[in-house]
């Protein structure tokens, strides 16, 4: 017959002691911690105040390395009047005209583009904070559409994040602890008219704050970020000439000047400057150094792209009846993403992202768009089109650590 063990003969009491992680790890996140640090917000009050406005404000270090700048965007205090308040396609996003965040030497622009190629397009390509539908600053649980119709106020806000990070072991990170020598951001705010097409009586304030996210110092100093010095740079190319309706014409972009391309994101704009996706051909055909990597039906490059962002089904504008009109957590109007963030797991993976799918370039690499018929399918679009390329760049130092997928 089995018996119960007998009791110790003192109870055990297990004491708190000071411990720290096995040494030889070899991971730079696994003896950091991931923080966040304010670094300013603009005080701008009245009617209209902040539009227009650029904003240098020097950022604040931080006892490691930056992952992304957030920056919160509000305008408030908007009074109706008697108007019937109404915004562009591209707001409340275009409330920044341009946006150039440089390193801390102050010789490489990370990014440098407007506020809607910024604040709207990055987040949902970049793969750098959030994935997926959640990528979409339009989901975020602060977001609120400008306040339009007979009682709009013309009120909004909106958070926007600078990425920075953009692969594994924290690659892609910039120092912060050079408190004299920081990268600079610089935010141009646009007009109150390029928000609204009809402003309310009396136009709210913008204001934006500023927050870093980084990564402290490791508690083992030995350890570095992985490929500390790489970086991940935006850029808006214009792409000539512009394109008319029915025409076979083969559109060029400025060199990228070298780096491995991760991202190729098109955006159609008629000469409006609305986005549109009207003008796209049935079949698209993207030529890299004068190799065609691709000639493919637009409706498949489409069907890629939710594919590799996880939009949400049945909820593209091009399908679903509502052209013209974003959908929040889509693709945008406009918007053609080639994307090479997909690698064999065949959907963007974020900071896991390997990289082993990046095309290899060199400062004369050349880029072109063509396809089958450049269209007009909507017969009161605006021509000529123009066609502009935001891509992702990465421009190593030494060898990177990648990742299987």
């Amino acid at each position: 017959m089995a018996t119960a063990p007998a009791a110790p003969a003192q109870p055990l009491n297990p004491q708190p002691q000071t411990t720290g992680k096995s040494p030889g790890l070899n991971s730079f996140i696994a003896y950091s911690f991931p923080g966040n640090v304010p670094q300013y917000a603009t005080s701008y009050a009245g009617a209209g105040a902040g539009w227009g406005k650029t904003v240098t404000t020097a950022l604040v270090g931080a006892s490691g390395y930056y992952r992304r700048l957030r920056v919160k965007f509000t305008a408030t205090g908007g009074v109706n009047g008697t108007t019937t308040v109404a915004v562009g396609p591209d707001a409340p996003f275009n409330a920044v005209s341009q946006v150039l965040l440089r390193d801390a030497a102050s010789n490489v622009n990370i990014i440098n583009l407007p506020g809607w190629e910024t604040f709207k397009l990055l987040p949902l390509i970049s793969g750098s904070h959030g994935l997926w539908k959640y990528a979409d600053p339009e989901e975020a649980p602060f977001y609120q559409a400008p306040s339009v119709g007979t009682a709009g106020t013309g009120d909004f806000q909106f958070l926007g994040e600078l990425p920075l990070e953009f692969g594994p072991e924290a690659l892609g990170v910039i120092s912060a602890d050079n408190t004299s020598v920081q990268p600079a951001l610089n935010m141009t705010f646009a007009s109150d008219a390029a928000v609204y097409t009809t402003a309310p009586g009396t136009v709210p304030a913008l204001n934006a704050q500023v927050d870093a996210d980084f990564w402290w110092n490791p508690s083992d100093p030995s350890m570095l970020p992985n490929g500390l010095g790489s970086s991940r740079q935006w850029g808006l190319n214009v792409g000539t000439p512009g394109v008319s309706n029915g025409s076979s014409q083969l559109v060029s972009f400025p060199k990228p000047g070298g780096g491995q391309i991760e991202s190729l994101t098109f955006v159609c704009r008629d000469s409006t400057g609305a986005r549109t996706d009207t003008a796209w051909p049935s079949r698209v055909q993207l030529a890299v150094d004068n190799t065609t990597y691709l000639n493919i039906d637009l409706d498949e490059l489409i069907q890629d792209a939710y594919i590799k962002f996880q939009f949400p089904s049945n909820s593209d504008p091009m399908y679903n009846g509502s052209s013209g009109v974003d959908v929040a957590g889509a693709r945008p109007v406009g918007v053609l993403p080639i994307s090479f963030r997909d690698s064999e797991f065949q959907v963007d993976t974020g900071l896991a992202q390997s990289g082993l799918t990046d095309i290899s370039t060199t400062p004369g690499t050349s880029i072109q768009l063509g396809g089958t018929g450049w269209r007009n399918v909507d017969a009161n679009a605006n021509t000529p089109y123009t066609i502009t390329l935001v891509a992702g760049l990465i421009v190593p130092a030494g060898t990177l650590v990648a990742t299987q997928g």
